[in-house]
Parts: C-alpha cells; sequence; structure tokens
C-alpha cells in the first residue's frame, strides 16, 4: 500500500510537472522561424513580402527610414542570441530532468526561472528596437500605424513590425 501511494505521488508530480513545462513552452515566441527574405520590387520597400514588407508599403517609408529599421532589427538579433541560445541549453536540461530516473523539483524551478528571466530579457530588447522604429516614423506615419495597430494584433501573438 505504502509503495503503490509512493508510486502514485511520483505520477501526479511527474504530470503536473509535464503540465507546467508544457504551458511554458507553448508561451515560447516562435523565434527559429525562417527570416523574411528581401524580396526587391516595383512597391516592394525592400522588406519582402511579411508584415514588414506591407507596413513599409502601407507607411510609405523612406529609403533611409528602411536601412535604418533594417540596422534596428539586425541590432535586436544580436541582442537576442545568446538569449535564444541560452533557452535552447535550458530547455534541453530541464528536458533531461523531466525524464531522469529521479524528480528534482528544485533544479527544474531553477532552470525555469532562469528561462523566465531570458525571456524578460528578449521582451525588453524586442520593446527597445520598437521604441527606436516608432522613433523614425513621422507623425503623419505614427498616426497612421496606430490606426493599424488592431489590425495586428491577434495571430501567432508577436510581430516583428511596429
Amino acid at each position: 500500500m505504502n509503495k503503490r501511494f509512493f508510486v502514485a505521488i511520483l505520477f501526479i508530480m511527474v504530470a503536473v510537472s509535464g503540465a507546467l513545462y508544457s504551458k511554458a513552452m507553448a508561451q515560447q515566441p516562435d523565434l527559429d522561424g525562417p527570416p523574411e527574405v528581401a524580396v526587391e520590387g516595383p512597391g516592394d520597400c525592400g522588406f519582402g513580402k511579411g508584415p514588414m514588407g506591407r507596413m513599409a508599403r502601407v507607411l510609405d517609408l523612406s529609403e533611409t527610414q528602411q536601412n535604418q529599421i533594417k540596422e534596428i532589427q539586425a541590432a535586436e538579433r544580436e541582442t537576442i542570441r545568446p538569449l535564444r541560445e541560452q533557452l535552447q541549453q535550458t530547455r534541453a536540461k530541464v528536458k533531461s530532468l523531466v525524464q531522469s530516473e529521479s524528480f528534482d523539483e528544485a533544479a527544474v524551478r531553477s532552470l525555469i526561472a532562469a528561462q523566465e528571466s531570458n525571456r524578460t530579457e528578449m521582451m525588453v530588447a524586442r520593446a527597445r528596437a520598437h521604441n527606436q522604429i516608432y522613433a523614425l516614423l513621422t507623425p503623419e506615419q505614427r498616426a497612421l500605424a496606430k490606426k493599424l495597430e488592431p489590425l495586428h494584433q491577434g495571430g501567432r501573438g508577436h510581430h516583428r513590425g511596429f
């Protein structure tokens, strides 16, 4: 009886930790997707066919603005690259702990807390880049961007545009 109770408690702990891990991973933005490829063409603004290409056309960004935005985005990617690598390493460590014969809850909690810290830093870097891009816009472009903002809500939960 005592052994069954212990096994049942262990099973519940593993199930709960798996559920928490799944929830944490579901909230992780998809940063490993393919980068947008710039396809130059008439009226394309050099940003490709994704959200940035559409926004560049709609907001009528100048070539200078486009180049400055590309520089801001490149700097953001460089800032978050080590954070993304740390997240991948941490996910692998959590997975190995979940699959081990004994469950170390303290270690899992510590790793997940580190993941949240990295995610926070990534979100701050992204917000900083969006602010820098917003600052490049003319007052007319800002007003139009604010009007278009509700159309960009939803979807996958994040956009690299502004």
